[in-house]
């Protein structure tokens, strides 16, 4: 066992020896340049792994390279140096940096644009200098490029208050009471609904996406279809929903003072909703208080009554300020209903609703409005040129 260590040692020390007898014989042969670059570059030259340990000096060396007009030898370090781990961004950056300014000076603009997207990549929200620490061309080619959200994922809090119209008024065949009327209003039970709810943005480009989200809340309303002093006839409901909107947003971006886009953005959004109702309780109370007869019907499942998969349309807006990866939106939105909610080929399938309570179903749809706050993180930017 310790015969092989001493051998191990002895292999690295022969190799050092080499390395140094090399890099000597490189320096006496270009007396221009200074002994420690001279060293440096000719031990990367036979491996780079023995010298190039830490980003720090990487960048030191990568610099000096570039600055000595050793294109070609900084391109390899940067690219080796960019392969390693544990580097901050700002690190990445910097090479990133030399690495474009070496392929300009090269002409080498394929490579340069390749090298300016993994630059904007690493860092999203990346500003070009205007001191002079980079050159004319660089800031040209990186001002052709835009960067905007790819994916993101985000939260809602809204207050939602729904309205219910009839669409078409149906009556009791059987006419046990006549003074019942069937075009009573729905009459929503809450006044607002609080929702908490998640959604998905995929972009197209900087100014289009398309986006879905997921939402489970309850509605609820009831009607009073006959009240007087010998007769009261009332009906309440209880749904629980599942709606799944999927919408395009068009988005614009406020410019600042000095001609660059600001942080402050505005969308516009339109698209469709399909809702699945899942749970349909219900309750009903018929009283006839002359002849004492009281009739009810109790937590009753109508969900046979119901449409199972209702569709609706929405259009929406919003204003909103980015702060790095995370934007802020004050949001609107307003929900059309395209199909009844209710099942009026349905309405005279429960006989308990129908023979006791003497209660008939109408066609019906609910509007929706919405008003709260959203925030949206994002995952992954998408670089791409600009149109010219």
């Amino acid at each position: 066992m310790m015969k092989g260590i001493k051998h191990i040692v002895l292999f690295v020390l022969l190799i050092l020896a080499g390395l140094k007898g090399f890099a000597q014989d490189v320096v006496m042969s270009d007396t221009g340049k200074s002994t420690e670059a001279l060293i440096r570059h000719a031990a990367f030259k036979i491996n780079p792994h023995l010298v190039y340990v830490n980003f720090k000096d990487a960048i030191a060396n990568a610099t000096e390279l570039y600055n000595n007009g050793e294109y070609d030898t900084c391109i390899v370090l940067v690219q080796h140096s960019l392969r390693g781990w544990g580097s901050k961004m700002y690190q990445r950056e910097a090479l990133f940096e030399l690495l474009v300014q070496c392929y300009l000076e090269k002409d080498d603009l394929p490579d340069a644009d390749k090298a300016m997207v993994r630059l904007l990549h690493n860092d999203p929200h990346y500003e070009t200098n205007d001191d002079g620490s980079n050159t004319e061309d660089f800031n040209n080619l990186a001002n052709k490029y835009e960067v905007f959200p790819g994916f993101s994922i985000g939260a809602r809090n809204t207050l939602q208050v729904t309205n219910y119209r009839s669409t078409t008024v149906y009556t009791d065949p059987n006419t046990h009471n006549p003074a019942i009327n069937y075009s009573a209003p729905y009459l929503n039970t809450y006044k607002y609904y609080t929702m908490y709810y998640g959604w998905l943005e995929y972009a197209i480009s900087k100014h289009w996406s398309i986006d879905m989200e997921g939402i489970r809340y309850n509605l609820a309303y009831n009607r009073t279809l006959l009240n007087t002093s010998n007769y009261y006839e009332g009906y309440s409901e209880l749904m629980l929903a599942y709606k799944v909107p999927f919408y395009a947003r068009r988005y614009f971006h406020f410019m600042n003072l000095s001609g660059h886009t600001s942080n402050f953005l505005a969308y516009l959004s339109g698209g469709i909703a399909i809702e699945h109702i899942s749970t349909a309780i219900a309750s009903a109370e018929y009283y006839d208080f002359s002849n004492n007869i009281i009739n009810n019907v109790q937590n009753v499942s109508v969900l046979n009554m119901r449409t199972p998969n209702v569709l609706e349309y929405l259009l929406g807006g919003g204003f909103g300020y980015e702060i790095k990866g995370v934007r802020l939106f004050l949001d609107l939105r307003y929900y059309g209903g395209l199909s009844s909610f209710t099942n009026p080929a349905a309405r005279m399938d429960n006989p308990q609703m129908l023979n006791t309570a003497f209660y008939i179903d109408n066609g019906a749809k609910f509007n929706q409005f919405e008003g709260g706050a959203s925030i949206a993180f994002t995952l992954h930017y998408k670089v791409k040129k600009k149109k010219e």
